[in-house]
C-alpha cells in the first residue's frame, strides 16, 4: 500500500467514524428526550460492539 492509498483509507474510515458518532448522538439526545436513558445506554453500547 503506498502512501495516497493509505491516506485515502484514513480518510474514509475517518468519514464513518465520524457519521456514526452523529448517529449514536443523535439517538442518544432523541432518546434521553423521551427519558429512557437505559435504552439509549443500551444502543449507544450494541453500536460501540458492532464497530469492534
Amino acid at each position: 500500500m503506498n502512501k495516497q492509498e493509505m491516506e485515502q483509507r484514513i480518510m474514509k474510515q475517518y468519514e464513518q467514524d465520524e457519521q456514526m458518532m452523529i448517529l449514536i448522538f443523535s439517538q442518544l439526545n432523541v432518546l434521553s428526550m423521551y427519558g429512557n436513558d437505559d435504552l439509549a445506554f443500551v444502543a449507544a453500547e450494541e453500536i460501540r460492539k458492532r464497530k469492534k
